[in-house]
């Protein structure tokens, strides 16, 4: 999925060559970690995430494309928590709070 409507922390990711080349390193290697990881289980059930700090849910995005998931994102910026609800909230394998995850009630839910 392409957003055109990025936020202006996803704006600074391509930044210039340097911001852009560490982003899309760091989820080339998540996808390989992944990719690693999956190809040694034996359950079909989807394998479950949880992203602390998700920011926008890129890696929701990229992860969702690849493999079969479920997904937990826990952010505490009420900007990116609106921005990510509105772009996945309707996906059937994505939740995220707005709860720190050293709060009791992040763990609660």
């Amino acid at each position: 999925m392409v957003n055109t409507n990025k936020t202006h922390y996803e704006k600074l990711q391509g930044y210039n060559f340097l911001t852009r080349w560490l982003h899309s390193a760091r989820y080339k290697n998540i996808l390989k970690i992944m990719a690693q990881f999956s190809a040694g289980r034996t359950s079909s059930e989807p394998i479950r995430i949880l992203d602390i700090g998700c920011g926008t849910g890129k890696l929701y995005e990229i992860l969702n494309e690849h493999f079969s998931i479920e997904y937990f994102g826990s952010e505490i910026n009420p900007e990116f928590v609106e921005v990510t609800r509105k772009r996945y909230g309707q996906q059937p394998n994505f939740k995220i709070t707005d709860q720190s995850a050293t709060s009791g009630a992040f763990f609660a839910r």
